[in-house]
């Protein structure tokens, strides 16, 4: 099940919502195809999972504010 913050609780451990290239595309407001290749090549943290990237909210967020800090 989600807590409020929107991650999922499993065994009593909270694991952070994932969120595809498509949905970080449209928080930044960017194209798929920009966002895909800033995943792809580690521009903004994430993960492969079979044919897809994803990140979490916590670690875009972070990374968002860490480019605002530059």
């Amino acid at each position: 099940y989600y807590n409020s913050e929107r991650s999922i609780i499993m065994n009593n451990n909270t694991i952070p919502e994932m969120l595809s290239a498509k949905e970080v595309s449209e928080i930044l407001k960017i194209g798929y195809v920009k966002t895909l290749d800033l995943m792809k090549y580690g521009k903004i943290p994430s993960i492969k999972l079979g044919n897809t990237y994803r990140t979490s909210r916590e670690v875009l967020t972070n990374w968002i504010n860490d480019g605002l800090k530059q």
